[in-house]
């Protein structure tokens, strides 16, 4: 278990390193916009997570 718990921490240089790496691949401009979209993404996730769903009808055998 203290694998996982190291493997999954995330330091001062791990998170300079990973925003250094998206300013690379997707420029400054575009950070934004993805971040955004990615909140929204989680924002309708939990939303959906929240509302209660219908429970599927139960099938009938076909009349014969």
């Amino acid at each position: 278990m203290q694998n996982v718990q190291l493997l999954f921490s995330l330091g001062p240089m791990e998170m300079v390193l990973i925003v250094v790496a998206a300013l690379v691949l997707f420029g400054p401009k575009r950070l934004p916009e993805l971040g955004q979209a990615m909140g929204e993404g989680l924002r309708s996730f939990k939303d959906a997570q929240k509302e209660p769903r219908p429970l599927p009808p139960e099938e009938k055998p076909p009349a014969e």
